[in-house]
This record gives C-alpha cells, sequence and structure tokens, in this order.
C-alpha cells in the first residue's frame, strides 16, 4: 500500500488574496538576492516584510 501524497497549501494557512505590486529594477534585485540566500518565496518575503512594519507600529 502506497502513502497518499497531498499536495497544495495546508487549509489552515489560507491565502485567499493576490497582490501585483510594481518594482524598479534595483528593488527586484534586491528581492531576488533576498530569495536566493534565505531559500524563502517571494511571497514569504513580503509577508514578512509587512509583519516587521506592522510590529514597527506597536
Amino acid at each position: 500500500m502506497t502513502a497518499t501524497v497531498r499536495r497544495g497549501r495546508p487549509t489552515e494557512s489560507k491565502k485567499d488574496y493576490m497582490l501585483r505590486v510594481r518594482l524598479d529594477d534595483e528593488t527586484k534585485s534586491k528581492l531576488e538576492q533576498i530569495e536566493k540566500k534565505t531559500s524563502l518565496s517571494k511571497s514569504e518575503i513580503i509577508r514578512n516584510g509587512i509583519d516587521e512594519q506592522f510590529d514597527r507600529l506597536k
């Protein structure tokens, strides 16, 4: 018997909203460098940045 492989996002971390942003070449390059060095996705990097900015408001 083989195990069933689950694919896709876990339901407890549902992401319903998509945001499209415009970046200049320098910002895009910075984002790609962070992605390579941290092995995080662009989405995760941006979410982390939003969390950091939100925490600064407190």
